[in-house]
């Protein structure tokens, strides 16, 4: 794929290409999300709320989506306000100043990206046995690994290489999980009575606001990366409209997905099999073509899945790096695009090497070493209680601003309006504190190890401004 003549800015430095239009925005939104969540997630949903009944399982998904959804509406105003590379980074800076944006961007890096591109790294890895028959720790590590590696040449190569990809694993991946639930329903394979009872009292092993509060970490992983849209809006081609319709109409295709995929896999499969399954999807997937052809092609499924959300997440996670290396808060090399690429490189090549340091480097061995505390959960488990931590309270932080930038500049043309305000922004800004709050307590280990290295941005921060004087 020949790259054209790319724009040059009037000093002569390289520019970003505006090769993205809608559908690709759209498929950036949907792909960067549907990673590994709806494949994994919804046992270790069932298996807290199972107790409660399946009203309360579907009630989570519903919440989680409306949650998600009511981020895009304020994320949508602020992209169109702000068409600019760097996404949420970009709005921080404007409604808080300099630090507050640079903070995100350090967690942004170091926790909650890598992080996230870690883990569903991971979840592709734990797919690919069935193809490959290397089982174990250390083989789903370097499996992650290369698959994080090969990305990252991929995105080097530029935004037309990575949006190709982004377009095409979405569309498969969108295609797998609509058919299973065409089949689930289509095929006489399922049971109605799954869904009973509706609701329950539990069985007294945990409250249902614990329940709740533990299934919500999961869940809004899964639904982790609907702000992705924006951080490419210096690539897209008309990003006042553009970014707008990626958030909001890939957030919606997301929340249909993942309810109408739940009530499949509880149709499809009793309660207590969906809980104690280790690759639900997988399992459905087997009540309707059999085991070994239904495991096999939910295994090519998840892995195409968690392929193109990892790519998806390189491809805007480093335009927000970018962003603050052109402002002068990060290193120098990452605010540059490569001569004929056009893509953040060094910024690309940072974020990619660190990811699959994360996968390498033992994640429980290190919360110990540091903080004296060990985690039992399994690395997956581990690795996004670290990355919703950290991002929910610069989510709500960022939706805050939204109130602050309407006093600041009441006069500014706002292409778009966020539906709702003040009400619903108000609402999402107390939800995400709440979260981060329960987050905090329940599970204190990774959340403290995600607030550690957020405190190390701040001597970091000091740096950069006082090296950025001296120049």
């Amino acid at each position: 794929m020949p790259a054209p003549s790319p724009p040059t800015a009037a000093d002569g430095k390289p520019q970003f290409l505006r090769a993205l239009g809608p559908l690709e925005g759209v498929a950036i939104v949907v792909g960067t999300t549907i990673g590994s969540g709806i494949f994994v997630t919804p046992s270790k949903i069932a298996e807290k709320l199972g107790p409660f009944g399946f009203g309360a399982i579907l009630g989570v998904w519903i919440l989680c989506g409306l949650l998600s959804l009511a981020g895009a509406l304020a994320y949508a105003e602020l992209g169109a306000l702000f068409p600019r590379a760097g996404g949420q980074y970009v709005y921080l800076r404007e409604a808080f100043g300099p630090f507050w944006g640079y903070l995100f961007g350090w967690m942004e890096f170091w926790v909650a990206r890598a992080g996230g591109i870690a883990a569903v790294s991971v979840v592709f890895a734990q797919y690919s046995v069935l193809f490959t028959h290397q089982e174990g720790e250390w083989a789903e590590r370097w499996t992650a690994f290369l698959v994080i590696l090969v990305l990252t040449t991929v995105n080097y190569l530029g935004v037309r290489w990575g949006g190709a990809v982004q377009t095409l694993f979405t569309a498969t991946k969108v295609g797998a999980l609509l058919a299973l639930v065409v089949c689930a329903f289509g095929m006489p394979a399922g049971n109605a009575g799954n869904w009973q009872p509706l609701f329950s009292s539990g069985d007294g092993s945990m409250t249902l606001l614990a329940a709740v509060g533990f299934t919500m970490v999961r869940c809004l992983f899964a639904y982790d990366g609907w702000t992705n849209g924006a951080a490419v809006a210096e690539e897209m081609k008309n990003p006042q409209r553009d970014v707008p319709r990626a958030l909001l109409g890939g957030t919606l295709v997301i929340a249909a997905l993942y309810i109408s995929a739940n009530v499949a896999y509880h149709y499809l499969l009793p309660m207590h099999q969906v809980a104690g399954s280790s690759r639900v999807a997988a399992d459905a997937a087997g009540k309707l073509f059999g085991s070994e052809i239904g495991s096999r092609l939910l295994a090519a499924a998840v892995m195409m899945s968690t392929f193109g959300a990892v790519n998806g997440s390189l491809l805007t996670g480093t335009r927000i790096f970018y962003a603050m290396a052109r402002d002068g808060l990060f290193f120098r090399e990452m605010g540059e695009l490569h001569l004929r690429f056009r893509s953040p490189h060094w910024s690309i090549l940072f974020q990619g090497l660190w990811a699959a340091a994360l996968v390498i480097i033992p994640f429980d061995g290190m919360i110990h070493r540091v903080f004296g505390w060990k985690s039992e959960a399994p690395l997956y488990d581990q690795l996004i209680t670290y990355v919703i931590f950290a991002s929910w309270g610069f989510y709500g932080l960022t939706v805050a601003g939204l109130f602050r930038l309407r006093r600041l500049h009441p006069d500014m043309p706002r292409p778009y309006r966020a539906w709702g305000y003040p009400v619903i922004p108000a609402l999402f800004v107390l939800t995400s504190g709440a979260f981060v709050l329960h987050t905090l307590i329940s599970q204190p280990a990774e959340a403290a190890a995600g607030v550690g290295l957020l405190l190390l941005g701040v001597p970091a921060y000091l740096a950069w401004k006082r090296s950025a004087a001296r120049e």
